[in-house]
Order: structure tokens, then C-alpha cells, then sequence
């Protein structure tokens, strides 16, 4: 019997749960909770990300809302720093027996060990001097930052792949890609003193999941931001991507980028970056529900993200003169994402069709 998973505190980020809760394995969505001081009861999740109706409906913390739930995912927001807001949920869902998962960044802020990498760490397949290769077509996904949407691709394009009867291999950028049926980036990574060796274990973590479950696609997203913004904002200086990247070629990449007016340079720019640091061109590029305030200065400490609506990116995109070899689409607009599968499928296909 499924589980009645629990969501807490709903952010734009956890929107893709809510999304894509139909590819949900082992789990029933059931409730999707905000604290009663955001007033956001009975509001669609799509206030929070700005994209379609999903039809799904936000709800107060209470605890009556835990005891609906068998397990509760509480996941760290940045706009919520009161780190007794999460204690209380953590605390009260315990006291009930209830299940409860945390995403790594709230076990981070909480100084709490957790391990999100199930079964054996240790691979089949070992080498310190050669990659396996990796026989199936491979789509990875990167970011440009947080709130970027990229999970939300990550489930759509397995959502299309699957549909169109394809056996799909896949590993997330997010420790919640465990209620979907795949595991996430496995825990060692995220150890960054020994690069050469996280490359050749992640390739052999891919050689082992390739091998047993034998599927036709590979999706990976990888973690963290694909570079620095600046010398204050690190983001992981890019290191995760590095070694998803260098441990498994791609054959189509995919940027999840912040919303901007940008020119055909920056593109060519960020593809280029792709090519020659992350082993593939990126040609696909998302455009985030989501902006960088025009406030920010190249020296801030901090990014200030502006949330917009995917009306507002659509028109943008549209208005956007670019190479025909860049494709635009915005992951939380069903027809957007719904082309922007189809030419990932395309290209992978050898039969590439430009659908505007």
C-alpha cells in the first residue's frame, strides 16, 4: 500500500513533487503544507512557482495535517531561516511515528549526519586508472543556481520518456528522488577532497545502475550550480557538475538559467562552457520562472531571486533572436516543456525537428 507523503514547508522548489506527483513510486501525495503565517491556505501551488494550475492546494501547518501523513518531508527554504519551524515539524511528527525525511541542505543547517544513498556504496565495478563506459543514450540536466527549476525537468523528461515507452534509467539532483523510483547523486560526492577519485566512483555507480536495471535512457541531473557567481557566491565552485560530467558523457545537456534578456553571445558563451568544461555543448537551455534582481551587484554576497510567472518568461522567450542551434523553453508551461521533450527526444533520435 502507498504511503500518504506529506510536504513541508512548500517552496517553489518542492512545486515538482506536487507537478509530477503522478510519477510518484510507493507514495501518495497528501498534503502539501505552508506555515499559517504565509496566509497561503487553500491557494494553488502555483502561486508559488508561477507556472500552470496544477489543481493542487497548499494548507496550514497543523498537526492534524501530520497525522493525515505516513511520512513527512521537511525541506530547508531560504526565505524560512527560523530553524524552530522545522524542529517543531520534525519533533511533532516523531511524536506521532510518522516517518520523517529531510532534504540534505536542512540536515546541514541542523548539523545532523544523514546518508541518502540507499542499499551498498560500495560498486560492482572499481577501477583508479579508467571510466566504464556508459552504452545508452544520456541526458543531463544543469543548473545555473537554486530555485532554477531543475528538478522540474528532470521529472518531465522522464515523464516523456516513459511515456513514449522507453525503459528509463535515472539519477536526481535531489535527495526526494527517492519517492519517484530513483535514486540521487550518491552521498560520497557531495566529499569534494578526492575529485579524481569521485569521478571514477560515480562512474562506476553509474557502470553498476546501467548494468542491472539495463534501460534504454539515462537522465542525470547533477547538483549544484555549474560554476561560482562570484567570488562571495561559491556554489560549490561548479565541483559537482565537474564530476558528473567528467564521469559520464552526454549526448544532449540541458542549462536550467534564471530568466534574463539575454543576447545570442551568452548562449554561445554558456554552450561553449559546456563543451569544454562539462564535456558536451548545452543546447537546451530552461528559463527559470525565476530572475536575478536587477538590484544585484557583481560583488553582493547574496542572490536576490525575483519570482515571475511563465506567462511573463513565454513572452520573453518568444521575443528572444537567437542561433537556431539554441532551443528556449520554460519548464513550468505544459506546451513549453512539452516541445522541449520532444526535440530532446529528437536529437537523441538523429531526427531533429525545430518546433516553434
Amino acid at each position: 500500500m502507498a504511503k500518504k507523503l506529506g510536504l513541508y514547508p512548500m517552496s517553489r522548489d518542492m512545486c515538482a513533487i506536487a507537478r509530477y506527483s503522478d510519477l510518484l513510486e510507493g507514495y501518495t501525495l497528501s498534503k502539501l503544507m505552508t506555515p499559517s503565517f504565509m496566509l497561503l491556505n487553500g491557494e494553488d501551488v502555483s502561486i508559488l512557482d508561477g507556472g500552470y494550475l496544477a489543481n493542487m492546494t497548499l494548507s496550514d501547518f497543523t498537526k492534524e495535517g501530520i497525522a493525515e501523513c505516513d511520512t513527512l518531508f521537511v525541506e530547508y527554504c531560504d526565505s524560512l531561516k527560523d530553524l524552530g519551524l522545522y524542529k517543531e515539524a520534525i519533533e511533532s511528527a516523531e511524536l506521532m511515528g510518522k516517518e520523517v525525511i529531510i532534504s540534505r541542505a536542512l540536515a546541514e543547517k541542523l548539523e545532523i549526519n544523514i546518508s541518502y544513498t540507499k542499499g551498498s556504496c560500495s560498486p560492482k565495478h572499481t577501477s583508479r586508472n579508467k571510466l566504464f563506459d556508459i552504452n545508452v543514450p544520456v541526458v543531463m540536466v544543469f543548473t545555473q543556481g537554486a530555485y532554477a527549476d531543475q528538478f522540474a525537468v528532470e521529472l518531465a523528461l522522464r515523464k516523456h520518456f516513459r511515456g513514449e515507452g522507453y525503459k528509463v534509467g535515472q539519477i536526481g539532483s535531489r535527495e526526494c528522488s527517492n519517492f519517484f523510483g530513483f535514486p540521487s547523486v550518491p552521498d560520497v560526492l557531495y566529499d569534494c577532497q578526492d575529485v579524481y577519485g569521485n569521478i571514477l566512483q560515480f562512474n562506476s555507480f553509474v557502470k553498476d545502475l546501467v548494468d542491472v536495471e539495463k534501460p534504454e535512457l539515462l537522465i542525470l541531473g547533477a547538483p549544484n550550480a555549474m560554476m561560482k557567481y562570484n567570488n562571495r557566491i561559491l556554489q560549490g565552485l561548479g565541483l559537482l557538475p565537474y564530476i558528473v560530467s567528467s564521469a559520464v558523457s552526454s549526448d544532449v545537456s540541458v542549462a536550467c538559467m534564471y530568466y534574463g534578456s539575454y543576447k545570442n553571445s551568452f548562449y554561445e558563451d554558456v554552450s561553449q562552457f559546456g563543451k569544454y568544461h562539462l564535456g558536451n555543448p548545452i543546447c537546451f537551455f530552461s528559463m527559470a520562472n525565476a530572475a536575478i534582481s536587477s538590484s544585484s551587484t557583481p560583488d553582493i554576497s547574496e542572490l536576490e531571486i525575483i519570482c515571475l510567472d511563465s506567462e511573463f518568461v513565454k513572452k520573453g522567450i518568444s521575443e528572444t533572436v537567437i542561433s537556431d542551434e539554441y532551443r528556449l523553453f520554460n519548464s513550468l508551461d505544459s506546451e513549453s516543456i512539452k516541445r522541449a521533450c520532444i526535440e530532446v527526444h529528437d536529437v537523441l533520435a538523429g531526427n531533429v525537428r525545430y518546433m516553434r
